[in-house]
């Protein structure tokens, strides 16, 4: 809370570069005002960083779909992971795969900025995707860096694969401009596999279909397209279907 403005969101589990808070001052008179950005430690990075911490500096995060429990949103475990077997957990293996983070290329340049060198982002680098149907799949072999992050509530594709992948829905999905897509609720929905460390890790179809849109019989897609310059993202649907593990202390994720 800073003056009279409030402001509430995400949790914030990533590194301290992102972590903002700003204090407001006035000018004479009240007529204008600026914001002054105040350092904050992020709260994993305040965790981490106590001299009396026993744990291992990671974290893990299911996601669930919460289709049993709608008020259970998953697991967070900090210091270790939770057990694989809890139904909390959607996995669709036991072994872990595991990618090196990365700092998040900047979109305009295709550059680590080099004036923000360090780690903000969980940025990892994708092997390849694979998507679509029997005897019909397409592959995109080029590895790419994509931002693991939970806070955004779709999978953002290249747009060049967001366009085929949703081209082989059963009937097709619309493109609404921006990198949306509409789709039948019913729809048959195509496969979708993201390769990371040379594991390939499914997407649930019901994790492709997002909310209803009015009473046509349509729903938004969960899978969205970008430009075709990274980085991409693995949001919510994604972490769905996987025990996300964030290793501050390895630099990786599993």
């Amino acid at each position: 809370m800073t003056g009279d403005n409030v402001y509430s969101g995400f949790i914030g589990l990533a590194y301290s570069p992102l972590t903002n808070a700003y204090a407001n001052t006035t000018t004479s008179a009240g007529s204008s005002s600026k914001h002054i950005h105040i350092y904050t430690p992020s709260i994993m990075a305040t965790i981490f960083s106590s001299p009396n911490l026993s744990l291992a500096k990671k974290f893990s995060l299911a996601v669930s779909r919460g289709t049993t429990n709608p008020s259970n949103g998953g697991l967070l475990s900090i210091g270790g992971t939770p057990d694989l077997a809890d139904p909390q957990v959607n996995v669709t293996t036991t072994e872990f795969a595991s990618a090196r983070l990365e700092a998040a290329v900047d979109q305009a340049s295709q550059e680590v900025d080099p004036g923000h060198p360090e780690l903000a982002w969980y940025a990892i680098t994708v092997d390849s995707l694979y998507y679509g149907n029997i005897g019909n799949i397409s592959t995109n072999t080029s590895p790419a860096q994509y931002i693991v992050d939970s806070g955004n509530p779709s999978i953002q594709l290249p747009g060049t694969d967001a366009d085929r992948f949703h081209s082989m829905f059963s009937p097709p999905a619309t493109p609404q401009g921006s990198g949306a897509y509409h789709i039948y609720c019913n729809a048959t929905v195509p496969d979708l596999a993201i390769m990371i460390g040379g594991m390939p890790f499914p997407i649930n179809p019901v994790d492709v279909v997002g909310p209803p849109i009015g009473n046509q019989g349509l729903c938004s897609s969960n899978v969205w397209g970008g430009p075709n310059t990274p980085p991409y993202a693995l949001g919510e649907p994604f972490h769905r279907n996987v025990l996300a593990v964030y290793d501050w202390e390895g630099e990786q994720m599993q």
